[in-house]
C-alpha cells in the first residue's frame, strides 16, 4: 500500500531501497548526487547555469516513487523567456522502453508556467498568459500530484530585488498514466546570449513508495 515516506524512513532506506524519500537540495555540497551536464553548471550559493554556448543542458538524479508526489523550488531568469530560452523541470518514468512523465516549463510558451505530459504534450495545468513577460523573474513554484491523479501548480513571482509581483495557483486536469517516477531532471534550453542567465535555488521533493 502506498504511503508517504517519513523523514526517518527515507534517511534509513533511501540507499537500500532506492525509494524517493523526501529530500532537499540546497547546492552547498556540490553536484555529486547529480548526473548529466555537470560541467555546464556551478554550485555553491544556488545552482548557476554556466554553459559554454547555445543548447539544452540538464542535471538529473534517479530514485523510485509514485503518486502522491510534491516538488517545489525556486528559479531566477535574468531575461524574458521564449521558445528558445527557458528553464524546465521533469519527472520521468525510466523503466525500460518507457517514454512517459511530466514536464514543467518556465516561459517557453505564452510566457506561462506550463505543466504537460510527456510524450504527447497534453496540458495539465498552466499559469495565466504573460506571467513571465518581464526582463527578469524569480519564481517560487510548487507542483502537487495527489492520490486521485489531480495536478496543481502554485507560484509566487518577484523581481530580482524581492518585490512581490504576482502569486496564484491552478488546478489542472487529472492524469495518472505515469505509473512510477524514476528520474528528477532539471535544466534549460538557451541561446548563446542567455547561457549564464538562469539560477536555481533550493529544491524539495517527496513521493509515495512505488
Amino acid at each position: 500500500m502506498k504511503r508517504i515516506l517519513v523523514w526517518g524512513a527515507a534517511l534509513a532506506n533511501y540507499g537500500v531501497l532506492a525509494q524517493w524519500g523526501p529530500w532537499t537540495e540546497d547546492w552547498s555540497g556540490g553536484l555529486s548526487a547529480w548526473h548529466g551536464d555537470t560541467a555546464a553548471f556551478s554550485s555553491g550559493d544556488g545552482l548557476n547555469l554556466n554553459a559554454p554556448g547555445a543548447g539544452t543542458y540538464a542535471l538529473w538524479r534517479d530514485g523510485l516513487g509514485a503518486r502522491p508526489a510534491v516538488a517545489s523550488g525556486r528559479v531566477r531568469l535574468d531575461f524574458n523567456p521564449s521558445s528558445v530560452n527557458f528553464a524546465f523541470v521533469e519527472l520521468r518514468d525510466t523503466a525500460a522502453g518507457a517514454d512517459a512523465g511530466y514536464r514543467l516549463e518556465f516561459g517557453r510558451t505564452s510566457d506561462q508556467l506550463r505543466l504537460w505530459r510527456i510524450p504527447d504534450g497534453f496540458l495539465l495545468a498552466a499559469s495565466p498568459t504573460g506571467l513571465l513577460d518581464r526582463a527578469a523573474s524569480v519564481v517560487e513554484w510548487r507542483w502537487d500530484w495527489d492520490s486521485a491523479g489531480a495536478h496543481r501548480l502554485d507560484w509566487r513571482l518577484t523581481d530580482s530585488l524581492g518585490t512581490a509581483l504576482d502569486s496564484g495557483s491552478a488546478w489542472g486536469n487529472r492524469d495518472s498514466s505515469v505509473v512510477r517516477l524514476g528520474r528528477f531532471r532539471l535544466g534549460a534550453t538557451v541561446t548563446a546570449t542567455r547561457a549564464r542567465g538562469i539560477r536555481w535555488g533550493s529544491l524539495w521533493f517527496g513521493a509515495a513508495e512505488f
